[in-house]
């Protein structure tokens, strides 16, 4: 990833409530956002990918961020594409 890279930001406003509470595990976060297990911790570690949520020895991540994080990307591109 670049250095024009913008850090991740998280808005915790949705319509599906479910989505904002539900926390999913390493292998489907590594699928929603098409990137490696060290990718996703290198990236964390930037600030640039939505922090895990300790549940004791597991972690997980909040869904929507993840989602939200990969329309992001999306946008980024798309902002790129148009200019």
């Amino acid at each position: 990833m670049g250095s024009t890279a913008k850090p991740y930001t998280c808005s915790r406003e949705s319509t599906a409530p479910t989505e904002i509470n539900e926390l999913i595990r390493l292998p489907t976060v590594l699928q929603i956002a098409g990137i490696s297990r060290p990718q996703v911790y290198v990236l964390m570690r930037r600030g640039r990918f939505p922090q895990g949520v300790k549940l004791g020895r597991a972690t997980a991540w909040v869904r929507k961020e993840i989602n939200d994080w990969v329309q992001q990307r999306i946008a980024e591109r798309d902002a790129t594409l148009a200019a």
